[in-house]
């Protein structure tokens, strides 16, 4: 299948992710051995030291991100061929993961079926797509990803920074490892939307409420003229399940009429301008946190036509370190499909 004596190097910063690659890598003969790292410069750094003949790069790094990593790479390791493995689905970032020198983009949903066949492929210098991505992008995508990726690597897009990536995105979705990322990671995508005008709305516990208005404040952000103006909402995520959950799942109707108001409502005094709404939720992970993965799937589904009716971009949260175990990895990939993009940290 491959050569004898492959070596690995393994780039995310999800570690069950991380755990899950290298698990199966290990259970290929002809790898000699796989390393793993969690940002982008400490990859930069492994690859220049090992030289590995396969790099498997996630887009979304802190310190420094996949792209700018895999371009740093190439450089100093032309041999090395690198495969990126993502849950960020964008058409515009996978041209760009493919330009800065990737030989082929696997999708983290699509990786018990497509990551064995792309990394042989890679290894044979042949590019690999993961097939969802040549299927229509939904219906905020026109274009099948095939025909924009194409247009972007023939020359006929621009150069994208996946840094600004989740502005153009109408559903996210992050996993956090700890309260610190939490916070860190929450409170800039809020201090983000309170800088460039946007409205933010905030569906968290008490706790959470609290960790991010004191970050907000930290950052310099003038939370007090926000609240009154009507442009910063903190609402409490379990009394907000309860407007839309019937016997335990959502109720299309009711939950899409919530948001709506929301929306509606947040726009009413003649004083406030906006250039839209940004909403982080945690809902999905207190539904988690009981068990309930179907009711977690069906409001994440609902999320997409919040977005597609109204100017919302959403960000979900999943504090994984709170359930015992972590997450699944079918379970992560499942909400991973319900989503635009996927970040971790």
């Amino acid at each position: 299948m491959v050569e004898i004596g492959i070596s690995v190097l393994v780039v995310d910063d999800y570690a069950p992710m991380r755990r899950l690659v290298a698990a199966k890598l290990k259970t290929l003969t002809e790898i000699r051995f796989v390393h793993e790292v969690a940002n982008g410069l400490e990859a930069v750094e492994q690859a220049r030291e090992l030289q590995p003949d396969l790099i498997l790069m996630d887009v979304g790094l802190p310190l420094l991100n996949g792209i700018e990593a895999t371009r740093e790479i190439r450089r100093i390791c032309p041999t090395s061929k690198i495969l990126f493995a993502s849950a960020n689905r964008s058409p515009d970032i996978v041209a760009e993961s493919l330009r800065s020198g990737g030989l082929g983009y696997v999708l983290k949903s699509d990786a018990q079926t497509d990551l064995l066949p792309a990394i042989c492929a890679t290894l044979r210098g042949e590019r690999f797509l993961s097939s969802s991505l040549l299927k229509s992008d939904g219906p905020n995508s026109p274009a099948p990803f095939e025909e924009r990726a194409q247009d972007n690597l023939s020359g006929g897009g621009s150069t994208v920074d996946p840094r600004t990536v989740l502005k153009h995105e109408h559903h996210g979705v992050a996993f956090y490892s700890d309260e610190r990322q939490f916070s860190d990671g929450v409170g800039e995508f809020l201090r983000l939307a309170l800088t460039s005008g946007r409205a933010a709305i905030v569906i968290a516990t008490e706790a959470h409420r609290q960790a991010l208005l004191r970050r907000l404040l930290e950052y310099g952000v003038d939370v007090s003229s926000a609240i009154e103006s009507g442009k910063y909402i903190a609402l409490d995520a379990a009394t907000t399940l309860a407007t839309f959950m019937v016997n335990g799942m959502p109720d299309p109707s009711r939950f899409v009429t919530r948001f709506g108001d929301l929306a509606m409502n947040i726009a009413k005094p003649e004083n406030i301008r906006h250039r839209g709404i940004s909403l982080f939720g945690e809902g999905v992970q207190l539904l988690w946190e009981q068990g309930n993965l179907d009711a977690v799937l069906q409001v994440e589904h609902l999320c997409q036509r919040v977005t597609s009716r109204y100017d919302i971009e959403i960000l979900c949260g999943y504090c994984v370190w709170r359930v015992p175990g972590g997450m699944e990895l079918d379970t992560f990939e499942r909400i991973c499909r319900e989503h635009s993009s996927a970040y971790s940290g």
